[in-house]
């Protein structure tokens, strides 16, 4: 760097500094169960200027192109927000995508979870206690 006011260059073209995102949870493997309240589980640490972020989802590993939203214009700087009620989609291969929609170049800020699972939910409904069941008889309640 000159100290030399006289020294100076100027960009050829237009470009954009952009912001950096880290998705840093869910984390690689993550087994997340359907119809649950996460509280905290999506997180991630952003390098640069952001004031909003989309919160967006997919279930083919990223190549759907995210098509699901969880939320849309959250305060960046909260750095995690809760996903409430996982939808009943259950993947091995589920990924998070947080979004700067702070401005007009969304696709410039982006970041991406590791692969996570989401799981279903067994509910054993009966026997629900007491009752007695003969070994091989294919009674149904």
């Amino acid at each position: 760097m000159s100290s030399d006011p006289g020294v100076f260059d100027e960009s050829d073209a237009v470009f954009a500094v952009r912001p950096r995102i880290n998705v840093t949870s869910p984390t690689a493997g993550q087994n997340i169960y359907v119809t649950n309240n996460l509280y905290g589980v999506i997180q991630w640490n952003i390098t640069g200027t952001v004031s909003r972020v989309d919160i967006r989802y997919d279930i083919i590993d990223g190549s759907g192109g995210y098509p699901y939203l969880i939320a849309g214009y959250v305060n960046a700087s909260l750095g995690q927000y809760d996903w409430n009620d996982v939808p009943k989609t259950p993947s091995a291969q589920a990924r998070i995508r947080v979004v700067d929609n702070s401005t007009l170049f969304r696709h410039y800020g982006v970041g991406n979870s590791s692969a996570f699972n989401i799981l279903g939910k067994l509910s054993l409904t009966s026997p629900a206690g007491g009752e007695n069941f003969t070994m091989l008889d294919n009674t149904t309640r």
